[in-house]
């Protein structure tokens, strides 16, 4: 940790609570992937399940490749040089990059969920709609089209409006 030295409890302890915390956030961040698919099918028609997890893979690739590259070119900027005595300029950078930047960053991300649109109640509506959307009631009672074999599975279940993706979950897929 920055500001704690390496071998003291209190940088375990912090380690500890660093590791809880990250995985409560990564929890949260998978977790909302399923409401931004259902909030796109119910303002677009269109399910895009495949294509969310697509994006968030690679923003997740992506920020795996600059995130490196930009301690990296951090490191270059101060003179790193491998196998030798480091200035304390190059030792604060590397303990800045791996440290305090990255908890700034998921602070942030965690701030910019308390603002995440999409509540418990809200996600009940939006399934309540979907779930209305896609229930056919026949004369003869039956429920669903498809339970009853009167559909083929591939048949759409919803119409399209349009083609585009809705904003939030662009949003979603960067933080």
């Amino acid at each position: 940790m920055y500001w704690i030295p390496a071998p003291s409890a209190g940088f375990w302890i912090l380690s500890l609570l660093a590791a809880l915390l990250f995985g409560a956030y990564m929890g949260v961040h998978y977790g909302t992937m399923g409401d931004a698919i259902d909030y796109g099918e119910l303002i677009s028609g269109v399910r895009c399940d495949g294509f969310l997890a697509s994006l968030t893979s690679l923003a997740m690739k992506c920020g795996g490749a600059v995130g490196p590259a930009t301690s990296g070119a951090l490191l270059a900027a101060l003179n790193y040089m491998a196998n030798t005595q480091q200035t304390p300029q190059v030792l604060n950078a590397i303990d800045l990059t791996i440290s305090v930047i990255p908890c700034a960053i998921c602070v942030v991300n965690a701030i910019l969920y308390l603002f995440y649109p999409i509540s418990q109640k809200k996600h009940k509506e939006i399934m309540d709609e979907l779930i209305r959307r896609r229930t056919v009631i026949w004369p003869s009672g039956q429920n669903d089209a498809r339970a009853e074999g009167f559909l083929p599975p591939s048949f759409p279940r919803t119409n399209p409006r349009n083609s585009t993706v809705p904003g939030i979950l662009i949003i979603y897929a960067v933080f």
